[in-house]
């Protein structure tokens, strides 16, 4: 019985799944050691290196050493990943920009995992990410942006909540299958940024709104830029836009259910696959730019 308690322990351990006590909480990265890397005590606050474990926190905080390395294990397993407002007053704050080995977001328990930023700066996650099967990545982006630039792999998905902040995916190669979910409002910002073809991963992606009102600056919701082109299913689950500037092409199927696409943007995008709907009126042309369908 024994043999079979340690196999188990041993398997927690190694898939995350373990809790790790009081080791594992909060921990904030504040630059105070003598080189860039996580595995040094001194970069961190009283809790000291954190632990790779399923009920792991990190918040990025501070302003120096803003390329923090993540030396401590490949991948590192947590929970939620911060970027914490530094600066005071009206003063933006320095761009911080993690880097080093993947990190694999998990569960603790009942409560998703999460990125969440609040610093008044544009911010980069430059490491690979992996999300599995099953679990579900929140992107609370309350201003600004944070900029995926790493691969981003695992059957799990993206759900970019309905937060003013800006998330960007770069990266070429994404093979995240669970889904990408872009919720905005009817308002400037509450970007999704998609910049490679790929970048959007390999599952359908979801739209609930974003700006349809044409004398909003700055409008949010899904953009797709560059020259792209894009294979994914796409769903509508209310009246949404999407943006197309650069040379884009969507050659997937388009569900509009009940719904309305606003075709926007200052590019060229092509609609290649099925468009289907039931609702009153399926399309709205707005902007200058061109369509073809």
């Amino acid at each position: 019985m024994k043999q079979v308690q340690d196999g188990l322990v041993l398997f927690l351990a190694v898939t995350g799944l373990l809790a790790t006590g009081a080791s594992a909480a909060v921990h904030t990265w504040d630059g105070g050691g003598a080189d860039n890397n996580w595995s040094s005590a001194d970069n961190w606050d009283a809790a000291g290196i954190p632990a790779s474990a399923s009920n792991t926190t990190v918040r990025m905080a501070g302003n120096t050493r803003l390329a923090p390395v993540q030396d401590i294990a490949a991948p590192f397993i947590l929970n939620r990943l911060d970027y914490v407002r530094f600066a005071s007053g009206t003063a933006n704050d320095t761009v911080l920009s993690p880097d080093g080995d993947p990190l694999r977001f998990v569960p603790d328990g009942a409560t998703p995992p999460r990125l969440w930023l609040d610093r008044w700066a544009d911010c980069n996650l430059n490491n690979d990410i992996e999300i599995p099967q099953g679990v579900t990545l929140l992107a609370e982006i309350g201003t600004w942006g944070l900029n995926l630039r790493g691969l981003i792999s695992g059957e799990g998905g993206i759900d970019k909540q309905q937060q003013a902040g800006a998330l960007r995916l770069y990266h070429a190669d994404n093979t995240f299958s669970g889904g990408l979910i872009v919720r905005a409002a009817n308002s400037a910002w509450y970007h999704v940024s998609v910049n490679a073809s790929g970048a959007m991963g390999t599952g359908p992606v979801s739209l609930y709104g974003g700006a349809i009102a044409t004398n909003v600056a700055n409008a949010g919701g899904l953009i797709l830029n560059g020259t792209a082109t894009h294979t994914n299913t796409i769903r509508l689950f209310a009246h949404s836009p999407i943006h197309g500037h650069g040379t884009v092409t969507l050659s997937g199927p388009v569900d509009l259910g009940a719904y309305t696409l606003h075709l926007r943007g200052n590019g060229t995008t092509t609609a290649s696959g099925a468009i289907a709907g039931s609702g009153a009126q399926a399309l709205i042309k707005s902007d200058a730019g061109r369509w073809i369908l």
